[in-house]
């Protein structure tokens, strides 16, 4: 019968296939598929297991006779016992499942680890009690080592209702114990950044002489979850001293979000160096720490902070971060200051300038905006076409064709076509159709783009072109359908 042929399958085949999936590697062969999954971290394998349940088990159906049991395939092939007995743990049929991890308990190693902490949840009881007990002798010997290098799939399973048991009752007090000291050291430069803001948590729980420089590391890691967290625990009962240290290494971080952070836990204590440190901090790079400094430099010392602005371009300080600020907080009176920006070499300087003088409001906007559309900066263009898109202009038909009649970036090119979106329904069309008979070949997917999202759109609005304009749509439709045949202008047809 059909089925027959499936009650014996190869699992190399099916397993490797997985493991391709998940790792989005499509030449792996089964030794270096196997090499993978046992060095996989935990996130990983949690979605190589989501990935394994979507696959219908035949040979272990309870009602079935089964040729060879899933122990007798283990030690037939002790060399990747491991993954074979992991990769049925991960089956969809709760059988396979209990007996993999029963088989399991013999083993001692990474994936034994991470089957019994995905499966210590599972919705079948018998599996869930299996995994319990797996779970809690791996706790017990040396073999628990390997669960801080899953830290991350504990960080993740720690959310789950079910798994909160599991973890106040055998694996917090197992990864909190003396002699796995130096591993929570480790484990706090390694892995993914729940995992590092993991391992932090345990070390301040256990390890309370070392507690204050793991803090600093934390406070300087790359990531802004572990930064941020590290930040939060400095309301704790803690040295003055050492707040203030830390709250300074937050100052420098490299991240804007822990700056500001940091910046806003600052103000809050009465330092003596408060006003400098908000002096500085107004010429930060990051808008959301120059924000929080001129907040609280009016709120705690009555002072403006544009005015530091305007007397630091007027002294000659012009660098990025001042034209941004008076761009972002500058009025009228700011207006010639970046006007004056328009000529910089930068292009990043010359679409601060710009946005600023929209912002602020020019009678010859429209000059400007058709200006920076021919720019050759994407940057400057980027930000005209932000100013047409808020409505501060109209964009028309001659603007951009001038615009890309100038542009010589492919970058600039496909922002220019990209912004035909804000012509009126027929001159956008009537704009892509005559693009079609003039454009290279590499700007040809931007423009298919452009023309779906048109006819997706057609019907948002049911006015029809005048006579005149209908007739030309018509002409450049014949043009681009012979350049493009394989087109679907056949929709464009419909809608006109």
């Amino acid at each position: 019968m059909w089925f027959e042929k499936k009650s014996a399958p190869d699992w190399h085949e099916s397993f490797v296939a997985d493991v391709r999936h998940v790792f989005e590697a499509k030449d792996l062969s089964f030794e270096q598929a196997t090499e993978a999954l046992r060095t996989a971290d935990g996130t990983r394998l949690l979605d190589f297991d989501i990935r394994a349940r979507r696959g219908y088990n035949y040979d272990g159906h309870p009602g079935r006779k089964r040729e060879h049991s899933i122990l007798k395939v283990a030690l037939g092939d002790p060399e990747h016992a491991d993954v074979f007995l992991f990769y049925k743990s991960c089956s969809n049929n709760g059988f396979l499942r209990e007996e993999a991890l029963r088989a399991l308990r013999g083993h001692h190693g990474r994936l034994v680890c991470a089957a019994a902490l995905i499966r210590v949840e599972d919705w079948v009881p018998q599996v869930a009690d299996i995994s319990l007990r797996l779970l809690q002798d791996l706790a017990a010997i040396d073999t628990a080592v390997h669960f801080f290098e899953f830290l991350d799939l504990i960080a993740a399973l720690r959310s789950r209702e079910r798994f909160k048991p599991h973890w106040a009752a055998t694996l917090e007090p197992m990864l909190l114990l003396p002699k796995w000291r130096d591993a929570r050291r480790g484990s706090i430069l390694s892995g993914d950044a729940a995992s590092r803001r993991l391992a932090h948590e345990l070390i301040r729980c256990a390890d309370a002489d070392s507690a204050n420089d793991a803090l600093r590391i934390a406070i300087d890691d790359s990531s802004p979850l572990v930064a941020l967290w590290a930040l939060a625990k400095l309301d704790d009962p803690i040295d003055v001293a050492l707040r203030q240290e830390a709250l300074r290494a937050g100052m420098r971080s490299r991240l804007a979000s822990v700056r500001s952070d940091a910046l806003r836990r600052y103000c809050r204590a009465d330092y003596s160096d408060l006003r400098v440190i908000l002096e500085t901090a107004l010429f930060d790079s990051a808008h959301s720490v120059r924000g929080v400094a001129a907040f609280q430099l009016k709120a705690l010392f009555d002072e403006s902070a544009l005015e530091r602005w305007r007397r630091a371009f007027d002294e000659g300080n012009r660098g990025e971060a001042v034209v941004m600020a008076l761009a972002e907080f500058g009025d009228a009176e700011d207006a010639p200051r970046l006007r004056s920006q328009l000529a910089r070499d930068s292009g990043r300087i010359r679409a601060l300038a710009l946005r600023g003088i929209m912002r602020m409001g020019a009678v010859d906007s429209n000059e400007l905006l058709q200006t920076a559309l021919r720019d050759t900066s994407s940057h400057v263009v980027g930000a005209a076409i932000a100013a047409y898109s808020r409505g501060l202009d109209r964009l028309e038909q001659d603007m951009l064709r001038q615009a890309l009649a100038h542009a010589r970036s492919a970058a600039i090119r496909v922002r220019l076509i990209s912004a035909s979106r804000l012509l009126a329904k027929w001159d956008r069309l009537q704009f892509l159709l005559d693009l079609h008979t003039s454009c290279a070949d590499t700007e040809f997917p931007a423009l298919a783009a452009a023309v779906r999202r048109w006819i997706g759109n057609a019907n948002n609005s049911f006015i029809q072109p005048p006579p005149e304009q209908r007739l030309l749509i018509r002409h450049a439709l014949e043009n681009a359908r012979s350049r493009h045949p394989a087109m679907f202008w056949d929709q464009v047809v419909h809608l006109l």
